[in-house]
């Protein structure tokens, strides 16, 4: 409509790995936790994308918290892939080499992901849940 403005959309870097990627478009990952503070919104639109492989997916922002590494929950790194905060940390390492307790993050938490890939996965699910599939 002329005269409103639209909503900044976000975007957010998803390294280059198959099953994050897999992980993320059946949304068993539903957050991530990036080091430092950024400026996300909730209820805006996220696209999570890869810069080395072409893919993309949007999701809408439904949480944004931002913390020291020792108050990230247990739901919140479950959510982002992880099995223990030890191994949330021991991932960090590689990238910051001085983490500690205070390190600060930002929690970014999405929902109702979509796209091509998106839908290219439900369909296959369906096809493979149906009758009629056979390999």
């Amino acid at each position: 409509m002329e005269g409103e403005r639209e909503q900044p959309m976000f975007a957010l870097l998803v390294r280059p790995n198959d099953k994050l990627r897999q992980d993320i478009v059946s949304e068993r990952i539903t957050a991530a936790i990036v080091a430092g503070y950024r400026n996300y919104m909730p209820d805006h639109e996220l696209i999570l994308c890869c810069h080395r492989e072409p893919w993309a997916v949007l999701a809408d922002i439904v949480e944004i918290k931002m913390l020291r590494l020792y108050g990230i929950s247990c739901r919140d790194i479950e959510a982002a892939g992880y099995s223990t905060r030890e191994e949330m940390a021991r991932e960090f390492q590689k990238y910051c080499p001085n983490l500690d307790q205070n390190t600060p993050f930002t929690v970014i938490r999405w929902q109702n992901v979509r796209g091509k890939l998106v839908d290219d996965f439900k369909r296959k699910e369906e096809l493979e849940h149906s009758e009629d599939y056979c390999t």
